[in-house]
């Protein structure tokens, strides 16, 4: 819950798909959060969405930089050589996710400015060892 003055920065609007991501950094920035392990809402897919949209033009990943960009460059996230490669994976994870939707030009540009080729070719062996260990954390919730 907050107080409704502090959502008086509103939205960013130049953002078309994550704003209201960039809504919850906005308000959760000078809090501490707390976390529910129950499930509390669901989201709903199909192909027409704008979301879908957005993957496979690329918009959706332009905008995840931006708010990395904006939220991951503040002084309480500590510049470390761990930090710089954790964010470089979360982008290449986001461009494996969705590299059947990108333009080898998007794919290869996005990696080349925010992310590296190595983490991209990473991502299934990567991902190899996370699954089993999300799984495991399902399970104790």
């Amino acid at each position: 819950m907050f107080r409704r003055k502090s959502g008086q920065g509103g939205f960013q609007e130049s953002l078309s798909q994550l704003t209201d991501l960039e809504m919850w950094f906005y308000l959760l920035e000078p809090v501490l959060m707390k976390s529910l392990a129950d499930n509390v809402c669901a989201v709903r897919r199909h192909p027409d969405q704008m979301t879908q949209q957005s993957i496979r033009s690329g918009a959706l990943i332009d905008e995840n930089i931006v708010l990395f960009d904006k939220y991951g460059n503040k002084p309480y996230n500590k510049k470390t050589v761990l930090n710089t490669a954790i964010r470089k994976m979360r982008i290449a994870c986001r461009v494996w996710i969705y590299r059947n939707s990108l333009t080898d030009e998007k794919r290869d540009g996005i990696l080349a400015a925010h992310s590296s080729k190595f983490y991209f070719l990473m991502m299934p062996a990567i991902g190899r060892l996370i699954s089993p260990w999300r799984k495991i954390v399902a399970a104790t919730r």
